[in-house]
């Protein structure tokens, strides 16, 4: 075993990043205000109505909360009773959370939709649309033109009603077209051989990227289901992957990696590199002992209000940091100044297909990849040859690189660097005793 990766959610909010793929709201209207096209027009246009359709609203019309002709022509009243209804569901589901219901498997989609966590997610996003296609026809946007994406433009109403568009297209595509690697980096001795440049390296293979949509290709979101009342499966497409550094310093592991793709089958034109787009701010809560974690889970439960966060999925992203945050406040301490520990962290990013902007903006759905995916394992080996020639066949030229990899020896006595050393139990102690 050379090293060990792995891949996982990306973070949400991480600004270097997003400023770089045109997800943060300034970026994006900047570049709408340099290329206020009929296209673009069209993109928030259309991206209105899927988001809308998207939503369960039976029991709205049953209810008569509203009717379908209120969808097409929203008003300020329908806005406010939509967050009222919201707000009051929110507080029924932190009274009762009802946390088995969320927790089991084969869920009744329809039902799940119903629960008070749901309905009150439901409300506040169709608000929120709603409300935005009203500041929109307001404001000059009654017909997606170049015209009136103009006019919308020049208005703070209209720039709001256009970041909720891109804050939702955003939420949708940051969970199934991008990973952040979490875990990379070689084990010993083959650190010393650069042996985490190549697992740096393989991460970007095409192999990974069809495994994980394989993988996920025919499962339901559970999110997306909830809003919507029924199975609602997106097919993948991983045009991206994120990383940080370990420490607020430069990292060779991913600064010097670029991979020329037609070293591994793909055009001469074309080349993959992890791109270093800034620093974190260094916010977080690792710092807080779980002592402390745990009282503020007390703190909480007894509460006036209850406790906000249930660690059920779809109540919101990163249900600890959100409980510390919560408890912090409720103490009266000022969560934000507590909750920055000073760390930062270097912020790279490395794109899998040259199109990638427009997929995680929701305007294509076919990436242009640069790697080949028609022999997906031919292409690892490629990586591992091109890694080979390019930085291996260096390394051991050097003495003092062999002498460090033969001072891990697999003879007893173990003198091994990847070797776990376990702890000493004394063996007087009776079976199922804690040890102290």
């Amino acid at each position: 075993m050379i090293g060990i990766a792995a891949l996982g959610s990306a973070v949400v909010q991480l600004t270097p990043r997003d400023n770089w793929i045109g997800w943060t709201p300034e970026i994006f209207l900047q570049q709408l205000e340099k290329h206020p096209t009929t296209t673009w027009a069209r993109w928030i246009d259309t991206s209105l109505r899927d988001l809308t359709r998207r939503l369960y609203i039976r029991d709205f019309l049953k209810e008569r909360i509203f009717d379908r002709s209120d969808l097409r022509a929203p008003t300020a009243a329908l806005v406010e009773k939509l967050t009222k209804l919201a707000d009051q569901a929110r507080l029924q589901h932190a009274k009762y959370p009802k946390s088995r219901q969320h927790k089991k498997s084969g869920q009744d989609w329809e039902v799940q939709a119903k629960t008070y966590l749901f309905r009150a997610k439901r409300a506040r996003v169709l608000a929120g649309l709603l409300a935005a296609k009203l500041k929109l026809h307001q404001n000059g946007f009654k017909a997606p033109t170049a015209n009136g994406l103009v006019a919308a433009l020049k208005t703070s109403a209209g720039r709001h009603a256009i970041q909720v568009v891109l804050k939702h297209m955003k939420a949708i595509h940051i969970g199934i077209d991008m990973l952040d690697i979490t875990v990379c980096g070689a084990i010993p001795p083959y650190n010393a051989l650069l042996g985490g440049e190549l697992v740096s390296m393989i991460m970007t293979s095409p192999e990974i990227a069809m495994f994980y949509e394989r993988k996920y290709s025919r499962s339901s979101s559970i999110i997306a289901s909830s809003l919507a009342g029924r199975p609602v499966i997106r097919k993948p497409h991983l045009v991206l992957l994120g990383t940080t550094s370990l420490y607020g310093v430069s990292s060779s592991q991913y600064n010097r990696i670029r991979i020329p793709a037609a070293e591994v089958g793909g055009p001469f034109d074309a080349s993959l590199s992890y791109e270093l787009l800034g620093r974190s701010l260094g916010y977080g809560s690792y710092h807080l002992s779980a002592t402390t974690v745990a009282e503020i889970e007390v703190l909480l439960a007894q509460s006036q209000n209850g406790r906000r966060v249930n660690s059920i999925f779809g109540e919101g992203v990163n249900p600890r940091l959100r409980k510390i945050r919560d408890g912090l406040t409720e103490a009266g301490f000022a969560s934000d100044v507590l909750l920055l520990h000073g760390n930062p962290r270097l912020i790279y990013g490395i794109c899998l297909a040259s199109n990638f902007r427009d997929i995680l903006l929701g305007r294509t759905k076919r990436p242009k990849y640069l790697l080949p995916r028609i022999k997906p394992i031919a292409v690892t080996e490629a990586i591992g040859n091109y890694w080979t020639k390019r930085w291996l066949s260096k390394r051991i030229e050097r003495e003092d690189v062999l002498q460090e990899v033969e001072i891990h020896a697999l003879s007893h006595p173990l003198k091994h660097g990847a070797r776990v050393t376990l702890p000493t139990v004394e063996e007087d102690l009776p079976l199922f005793a804690v040890a102290r």
